[in-house]
């Protein structure tokens, strides 16, 4: 059920560990300068997106900004990816000056 949020609806986001598994093990690594996308295409359901930040990459609201960075990104390129694409970003250094259209850029980069 969607909540209002652009890219980053509740159906649309990954969920369960199965799921990032699933990516880890046959999906593609794509390393950005200050984020690392993992990526597939799945057979069937929709696209989806998931965030994993650890605490060694800051306090929450540092971790916070990162997502919402990463979703805002995302949902400006979404219609452009593949279908039933799943994705899982990670930060990677200095990650605190990226911007949305820095993750649509290089979404766009790793996915299209």
């Amino acid at each position: 059920m969607s909540r209002g949020r652009g890219g980053g609806a509740s159906d649309r986001r990954l969920r369960s560990r199965r799921e990032f598994r699933l990516i880890y093990r046959k999906g593609v690594k794509c390393v950005e300068d200050r984020m690392v996308v993992y990526g597939f295409v799945n057979g069937c359901g929709p696209s989806k997106l998931g965030i994993t930040v650890s605490k060694k990459w800051g306090k929450a609201c540092k971790r916070n900004r990162f997502k919402r960075v990463v979703r805002e990104g995302y949902g400006r390129i979404r219609a452009l990816l593949p279908e039933h694409m799943l994705l899982n970003v990670h930060p990677s250094r200095e990650y605190e000056s990226l911007t949305p259209d820095d993750v649509a850029k290089a979404l766009r980069r790793c996915c299209v």
